[in-house]
């Protein structure tokens, strides 16, 4: 078996899949959860089901998600989760999950590591900082609604606005050129797609990766007053 079945065998493990009732959309509005889902709530905010063949709990609750989420004993590092490690063997998890892959994954992270990077980012987000990010933030999204009109009905909110004001707002607090700025949206698109294959997965997050790792070896050759 090539490296790469070996990481498309082990990813496609680690993918969520939940029953299909309570992911399969209804017809009617995008929005609308599916409908096994809006029952299950309904019956309140934590509930047991199937996840990947094992037992888990799925919370549904505002409230309950929010008790989970601040809860210390919770952790956000998947990669070294119970499971991962239950699933790959230690040679497989350690080629899907290399040191340099590791490194920086933020959303990844638990405290004190995560305390310690969010303190370093906190002086990039403070009112002033915001303050002056205003006017660029505005023209952003005047833009993007320019943009809509141009083109006419219909229009697709998350493709046309809720995406790509988000992104462009990133490029600005990350100082990436204009020349880079499509590029890197149609990769911030890919990564956040929930219509990939595992295989589109793999290839998105490496390109995204050695994209950021190009633009952070720029900065260092030539740093500005941006995030990086």
């Amino acid at each position: 078996m090539t490296t790469a079945e070996r990481q498309r065998n082990a990813a496609q493990l680690l993918r969520p899949q939940l029953p299909a009732e309570l992911t399969d959309k209804r017809a009617g509005c995008p929005f609308d959860p599916a409908t096994g889902l809006t029952e299950l709530s309904g019956r309140g905010g934590i509930h047991r089901v199937e996840h990947n063949g094992d037992s888990v709990w799925l919370v549904t609750g505002h409230d309950e998600a929010r008790a989970v989420l601040a809860a210390p004993q919770m952790s956000s590092d998947r990669i070294n989760s119970p499971r991962a490690k239950a699933l790959l063997s230690p040679e497989l998890h350690a080629e899907m999950f290399p040191p340099e892959r590791r490194a920086g994954s933020f959303i990844f992270m638990d405290a004190p590591e995560h305390t310690r990077f969010r303190r370093l980012l906190t002086g990039q987000f403070t009112v002033r900082r915001m303050r002056d990010l205003t006017p660029r933030v505005h023209e952003i999204v005047t833009g993007c609604l320019d943009a809509m009109v141009e083109k006419g009905p219909p229009a697709d909110l998350v493709h046309d606005f809720a995406l790509p004001v988000p992104s462009l707002v990133i490029c600005e607090l990350l100082g990436v050129d204009y020349g880079d700025r499509d590029e890197f949206q149609r990769r911030t698109s890919k990564l956040l797609s929930l219509n990939t294959t595992v295989d589109e997965q793999i290839k998105n997050a490496t390109e995204m990766r050695l994209f950021m790792r190009a633009l952070v070896e720029e900065k260092q050759r030539d740093p500005g007053d941006d995030l990086l």
